[in-house]
C-alpha cells in the first residue's frame, strides 16, 4: 500500500483569467521530504516529477456519469471534456486532491441533481 501525499502548505490563492474565472489556482509548497514520482492522470497522460507547485481545477458535470475537468499543473494546463466517475476516481488528481483536503469523491456527488460546475482551487 503506498503511503499517501504530505500535506503542503497553501501559499497563495489567486485567479488567473486564462486558466478560469471562477477556479483560484493556489501556490503549494510542500514539504522537502517530497519526492518525485509518476502521476497518472486520465487518458494514459502521466506527469513525472514532484507535485505541483502551482495548481487548481475546473470540474463539471456533462451528464449521467461524465465530467469534464481542467486541470492547471505548474505551467501546463490540461482538459479533459468527457471522464467518467472512475476515471476521475482512479487517477492521480484523487491522491493529489486528498493531500489538499479535498474529497474528489464527494466533489462528484455533488453534482448528482443536476449538472452543475464545481470551482475549486485545490
Amino acid at each position: 500500500m503506498s503511503k499517501g501525499l504530505p500535506t503542503p502548505e497553501i501559499v497563495r490563492r489567486h485567479v488567473e483569467d486564462f486558466f478560469h474565472r471562477s477556479a483560484p489556482v493556489m501556490t503549494l509548497r510542500w514539504p522537502a521530504t517530497t519526492t518525485e514520482k509518476l502521476w497518472e492522470l486520465p487518458d494514459g497522460v502521466n506527469i513525472l516529477g514532484t507535485p505541483p507547485e502551482r495548481f487548481g481545477f475546473h470540474l463539471q458535470r456533462v451528464g449521467r456519469d461524465v465530467y469534464a475537468i481542467r486541470v492547471l499543473w505548474n505551467h501546463t494546463c490540461l482538459s479533459w471534456e468527457k471522464l467518467s466517475r472512475m476515471q476521475l476516481l482512479s487517477s492521480a488528481l484523487a491522491s493529489l486532491l486528498r493531500a489538499l483536503g479535498i474529497d474528489l469523491w464527494w466533489l462528484l456527488e455533488q453534482s448528482m441533481g443536476g449538472y452543475q460546475t464545481i470551482s475549486r482551487a485545490a
